[in-house]
């Protein structure tokens, strides 16, 4: 029975990571695996969403970028991956800039650094500057959103 719950929690997992699939219904499902699907229906989906990882945030260079090490499953870990988070825009380190900066810089390690999070890929290649786009989820709260909302980034299309 409970091999049979991992598995149902898993699919559920990953099937929630990408709206474009068809909805579950989950009142056919054990109970636990009901209450995980409930835990990740209130996240926010994107139509290019690719994978859901858990990862442990490593390091954060500024107010929307990150290193990560990301677990891949089976005991398989990608150390030091660079990570864009995605829809947002945080202010430069350099330039006038700067203050506006460390600020986000200082509040985003505050909330992730060192600790564990689930990411979604939101691009299945790297960006413009070689970084995967991500969202970042602490705690079933997305982080990307949590600094626009207090005000250390801004939404942004790219």
């Amino acid at each position: 029975m409970r091999n049979a719950i991992f598995r149902y929690g898993f699919l559920l997992l990953f099937l929630s990571s990408c709206s474009t699939l068809p909805a579950i219904d989950s009142q056919h499902l054990p109970d636990s695996a009901q209450a995980v699907s409930r835990s990740y229906s209130s996240q926010p989906q994107s139509s290019d969403c690719f994978f859901t990882y858990k990862a442990i945030i490593q390091s954060v260079y500024d107010g929307d970028t990150v290193t990560a090490d990301i677990d891949l499953g089976f005991h398989t870990w990608i150390h030091g991956e660079k990570l864009r988070l995605a829809r947002i825009n945080a202010p430069e380190l350099k330039g006038d800039e700067r203050p506006a900066g460390l600020l986000a810089r200082d509040w985003l390690r505050k909330q992730i650094l060192g600790k564990s999070v689930i990411i979604r890929t939101i691009k299945d290649k790297k960006g413009k500057y070689g970084r995967y786009i991500a969202e970042i989820i602490l705690n079933g709260n997305n982080i990307n959103d949590a600094l626009v909302r207090n005000g250390y980034a801004q939404y942004k299309d790219y």
